[in-house]
């Protein structure tokens, strides 16, 4: 309401009625009731013009409401840290042990047999004789095949019952895997090559063992991988205990 419009309006409404009056009294038109109109009209206007102080209120209690708005959004937002720091459930980690584990320990087993069995015995026995070319030939074909079907059997596998982030780190961990099994795979398949040209120059043996190296980057990577898993599960402290 603005003060100044309702004093005038009210001050007019009191002059009208005494202008009325004394019109009744002297028995003559004084106009009182125009003015009263008229000031009973301004009055009513100032009722509907905020003041400067209503507005400031109204400001006040925007910026507060806005303020409120603003700590009930942070407030929301401070579980997001607890959740972090929740530890995992007693579920996941028996899945993770008794399903994922078993699974990714066979899938190293594998990469290693492979490795060990074929590769190094083949390239033993050709240093010292005891392996043909035609022998290392066939089994640098064997390698290629067989890290073929384990990149397969590491894709197809799937950790359904891990957290977001730990099937995350689950899929990096597969990614990792498959892809130096693949590096080692390439090098079986240039070792083969290799052999099947005669073409044993220095430069040749070179080219495998850096795709060889590419592999073990990978591999490196795919158990940190498996690593962070365990420590988020809490499985590296009771492994160290």
């Amino acid at each position: 309401m603005s003060a100044f419009l309702g004093v005038i309006g009210f001050l007019g409404i009191i002059v009208g009625i005494i202008l009325l009056i004394l019109g009744l009294i002297r028995k003559k038109k004084m106009k009182g009731g125009l003015v009263l109109a008229l000031s009973f009209v301004v009055f009513i206007i100032a009722l509907f013009i905020p003041s400067p102080d209503s507005k400031n209120t109204t400001k006040q209690a925007v910026e507060s409401e806005t303020k409120e708005v603003a700590e009930t959004s942070e407030k929301t937002e401070e579980p997001k840290e607890e959740e972090s720091t929740e530890k995992p459930s007693q579920d996941e980690v028996t899945y993770y042990q008794t399903e994922v584990l078993p699974a990714i320990d066979d899938f190293q087993a594998e990469y290693d047999r492979i490795w060990n069995d074929l590769w190094v015995t083949t390239f033993n026995g050709v240093s010292d004789g005891s392996v043909d070319v035609y022998t290392a030939y066939r089994n640098m074909t064997f390698i290629e095949t067989n890290y073929n079907v384990l990149s397969d059997n590491i894709a197809e596998f799937e950790g359904e019952n891990l957290s977001k982030e730990n099937k995350k780190l689950l899929e990096s961990y597969k990614e990792k895997l498959i892809e130096s099994a693949d590096y080692r795979a390439i090098a079986s398949r240039s070792a083969a090559e290799m052999f099947d040209e005669g073409n044993l120059k220095p430069s040749k043996v070179e080219e495998i063992k850096s795709i060889i190296s590419s592999g073990d980057v990978e591999l490196m990577q795919a158990m940190a991988n498996r690593l962070s898993i365990e420590e988020n599960l809490g499985l590296t402290q009771q492994t160290t205990d």
